[in-house]
């Protein structure tokens, strides 16, 4: 795969990257779960936007509302 693809591996305690030989620049990008690497893509195009995390609140109820029933019904 890195000599048909011209490019080399880097390991490291939690992940790897792909890297192209040439410019160095990170073309795969993969996290260890379970003893396996999974590799998500990386954009090169910095125009394009990446996934976002948004914060999200819950707030409790305290008008009787039992939630935990509703889902168990």
């Amino acid at each position: 795969f890195a000599s048909d693809h011209n490019v080399f591996f880097e390991f490291h305690l939690s992940y790897c990257v792909v890297k192209d030989i040439l410019t160095r620049e990170i073309m795969l990008r993969g996290h260890i779960h379970d003893g396996f690497y999974y590799f998500s893509l990386v954009s090169p195009d910095p125009s394009i936007a990446a996934p976002s995390i948004y914060n999200t609140s819950l707030h409790a109820r305290n008008d009787g509302y039992d939630v935990f029933a509703l889902w168990h019904q």
